[in-house]
């Protein structure tokens, strides 16, 4: 586990099969000079922790619009792409894997797209299904994978779940699919 040191950004390297993994969650500012700061940081952490071949899924609350012009309606200016988000994607060579409006002020018709799946472009065929939900909700991401091998050890729930009224709707919901 890996922590940037202002705390929006925490990474987790899986290692399954011949694959590994680097998870990252994100959460930058709201504020433009926090935000530059904060991705030109965030390139040289990735660069820091990221190993080799790792195949990024990285995905969160990047409060920007990759592409303005499409990431936003209902707004009186449309604002500039920030170059140091932009340049995180190239780097990592990660695409964009979900497009939705996450966070809305239907009042004054206004609505941007600010949270993003960003994943490696060799993980692209493996995506089942992603979705976020905005302003600090869940998020999910589906990904195809071989069949699992059972290892060592045996499974043990997280009982602080039950009180997650989030993880509780979630579980009805599939029981009620099946």
């Amino acid at each position: 586990v890996h922590s940037k040191g202002d705390g929006r950004a925490i990474a987790l390297r899986l290692d399954y099969q011949t694959c590994s993994y680097l998870i990252v969650n994100i959460y930058a500012p709201t504020k433009l000079r926090d935000k530059r700061l904060f991705y030109k940081s965030l390139s040289s952490w990735l660069k820091k922790i990221k190993k080799g071949d790792d195949v990024i899924i990285c995905g969160g609350d990047w409060n920007t619009p990759l592409t303005p012009s499409i990431d936003t309606r209902g707004v009186s200016h449309k604002p500039k792409p920030l170059n140091s988000f932009k340049k995180i994607i190239q780097t990592n060579k990660l695409i964009d894997v979900w497009r939705k409006f996450t966070w809305r002020q239907v009042s004054l018709g206004i609505y941007s797209r600010l949270d993003y799946w960003l994943i490696s472009s060799s993980l692209y065929k493996s995506v089942c299904s992603a979705a976020l939900k905005c302003d600090h909700n869940a998020v999910s991401l589906k990904l195809k994978v071989s069949s699992l091998t059972r290892g060592k050890g045996f499974w043990k729930m997280n009982n602080s779940l039950l009180t997650d009224d989030t993880f509780k709707l979630n579980i009805k919901n599939c029981i009620n699919k099946s």
